[in-house]
């Protein structure tokens, strides 16, 4: 849902419209210039099929990219030295781990992302509805790690609960659903039923407000 090309990855290739939200225009020039794409760099912590536990194993790390011994969560750091990092995990977490085990792992997440200078951006993640009760859980433990750690987030999840399907692509639960042009960066009214397009205005919003708040006198 992350590794994905409809996430923030248009931003970069200029394939956006802001509409009414003009404003985000400067975020957008701080993280994507003609040296650097920040939004369309692959991310060694992001891959099909992770969970919070994989990106702490080093048996998860690619081996083209990634030292002896490291997990991808460290490669990923090594190799970029990231100043924000996103952070959204139990949309495959509700099937392969139990509570104690999510809290653990987010937890260890978090705590390496703050060790390593970086600011970490929480987000709740889409409702699953092969473990309802699961996802309403995992997303109240992703809100109280936030709290506890006094840092930003996401809710993705209510901004999601309002829309067709919950945002969620009916013929693919792991994915979220897109505009019928494709055109998931154009934030005009007939796209903000897609739970794609939601998420990658959220997702600049955040970032907006983060660079304001560390950008002030």
């Amino acid at each position: 849902m992350t590794d994905n090309p409809f996430f923030l990855i248009p931003i970069g290739e200029d394939d956006y419209d802001l509409g009414e939200y003009s404003s985000l225009a400067p975020v957008i020039s701080y993280f994507v210039d003609d040296d650097l794409d920040s939004f369309a760099r692959k991310s060694q912590a992001a891959a099909g099929g992770f969970n919070a536990a994989s990106i702490l194993d080093s048996l998860w790390a690619n081996p083209e990219f990634c030292e002896a011994g490291e997990t991808p969560l460290e490669c990923e750091f090594r190799a970029v030295q990231p100043s924000i990092a996103l952070i959204m995990f139990g949309t495959n977490d509700v099937f392969y781990l139990n509570e104690a085990q999510f809290d653990f792992f987010l937890r260890s997440i978090v705590v390496q992302t703050i060790r390593n200078g970086t600011l970490p951006i929480m987000s709740t993640f889409p409702h699953r509805p092969e473990f309802p009760e699961k996802s309403v859980l995992y997303n109240q433990l992703v809100a109280l790690i936030a709290t506890e750690y006094d840092v930003p987030l996401i809710n993705l999840w209510q901004a999601l609960s309002t829309l067709p399907n919950q945002g969620i692509d009916p013929e693919d639960t792991t994915h979220l659903s897109t505009p019928e042009s494709g055109a998931v960066c154009y934030f005009i009214d007939e796209n903000m039923q897609a739970g794609f397009t939601v998420r990658n205005l959220l997702t600049l919003q955040t970032l907006d407000v983060v660079l304001q708040a560390v950008q002030e006198p």
